[in-house]
């Protein structure tokens, strides 16, 4: 399945800014899993 099949029902979306996953990686001094900075830039918070 590719991320741009998902659809999210519901609401409303919180999503983080690419900007936002940089700065909380070099915060932690970690790198996310491959795929993480899509999920949480276009799914979000996934509640």
């Amino acid at each position: 399945m590719r991320i741009e099949d998902v659809r999210v029902v519901g609401g409303p979306l919180v999503v983080a800014t690419p900007e936002e996953v940089d700065a909380l990686a070099a915060q932690l001094w970690i790198t996310f899993p491959a795929g993480y900075r899509d999920y949480v830039t276009r799914l979000g918070e996934a509640r």
